[in-house]
Formats: structure tokens, sequence, C-alpha cells
């Protein structure tokens, strides 16, 4: 499973670090915004290897284009 961000600059952020991810269920428009706020995505969510990184500067800003991976799940699909 990969996952592409786009995240504020950190010179200390690196390939090959462990980050953990917690990606929202996706909702429906006619759901409330609070219900869908506690709502996790236990398949997606978790530990994720960071495995490149592109920072991008321009005059004023410091961004990082970070692609991460993670080769398991969480929850069985068992499970669902």
């Amino acid at each position: 499973m990969t996952q592409d961000l786009v995240l504020n600059g950190d010179f200390k952020l690196e390939s090959g670090a462990l980050i953990n991810l917690e990606i929202p269920k996706s909702s429906s428009p006619d759901e409330l915004e609070e219900e869908a706020k506690d709502m996790v995505d236990q398949h997606q969510s978790g530990l994720y290897m960071i495995t490149e990184i592109t920072h991008n500067f321009s005059p004023g800003e410091y961004t990082m284009e970070v692609r991460c991976k993670k080769d398991s799940l969480t929850k069985s699909l068992d499970e669902v």
C-alpha cells in the first residue's frame, strides 16, 4: 500500500523512517462531519516506511513530497 503526502519541510525526516498514519474512512456528503471525524480506516492506517522524499524550495516556503509504503494490515480482511 502506498501513500503520497505533501508535508512541511523537515530536514530530520529521511528515507527509511517509520511514520504512523491515521487515514479517515471515506464518507458520503450526507454524513455529519462529527461522525466522520471519529472514523479511522483500520486497513489503510498504521506504520508506513518512507521510501522517497523530494524537497521543494521556493521563496519563503519549504515543502516535501513524501512517498511511504506498508506491506501489511493491522486488521484481517476476514473481520470486515
